[in-house]
């Protein structure tokens, strides 16, 4: 799993799709919308994330986040 990003929003690489997230960066976490997650970024943005997608794509960023492999913190908002 791979994170980039700016201050507006992260894309994370899960199963060889990229999803944009977004949030806003406030000083050490990044506060993410579940509401905003829908499709995937091109080329499969026509594919809408399911709800199952969506909650194991959580669990593993909140696995990786315990194991301190990220600068920051990702706290998920609706």
């Amino acid at each position: 799993m791979k994170i980039t990003g700016t201050r507006s929003y992260i894309l994370i690489e899960y199963d060889h799709r990229v999803l944009n997230i977004k949030g806003e960066l406030a000083l050490s976490a990044f506060y993410a919308s579940l509401s905003a997650i829908n499709c995937w970024e091109p080329p499969f943005e026509k594919v809408k994330v399911t709800e199952d997608e969506k909650i194991e794509l959580v669990k593993r960023l909140l696995e990786e986040q315990e194991k301190g492999s990220f600068r920051f913190k990702i706290i998920f908002v609706e």
